[in-house]
């Protein structure tokens, strides 16, 4: 492959259901820019730029980027609103894989 071909993968989120605000939120929280160009979500991280579109659910990112990550900033991220909603205390570590994991006290009555 030629050293300026551009490599992307795609990744897809559920359209009708991917709340936009928290996956904005989890990527800005994890070193992202995240500008909002209306139907498309334009995300740049050191110098490369990702481009998710709002009605497909459809995410382009660069091949240097991991695309597991985009799936565990925004899984924290409802995790941690749905903890919110109930009521629940919610932290995070990272466990001994480099993952986040969560541990949630529900508020006794």
């Amino acid at each position: 492959m030629p050293c300026d071909t551009v490599s992307r993968s795609k990744i897809e989120f559920l359209a009708s259901t991917t709340n936009v605000d928290l996956l904005t939120t989890g990527l800005e929280a994890n070193g992202f820019t995240v500008q909002d160009a209306g139907r498309v979500l334009y995300i740049y991280k050191n110098g490369a730029q990702g481009i998710y579109e709002k009605a497909t659910g459809r995410l382009s990112i660069p091949e240097s980027w991991d695309s597991q990550e985009f799936k565990r900033v925004y899984s924290v991220q409802v995790v941690t609103q749905q903890a919110k909603e109930n009521g629940w205390e919610i932290s995070w570590t990272t466990n001994d894989q480099g993952e986040p994991e969560a541990t949630v006290e529900r508020q006794s009555f």
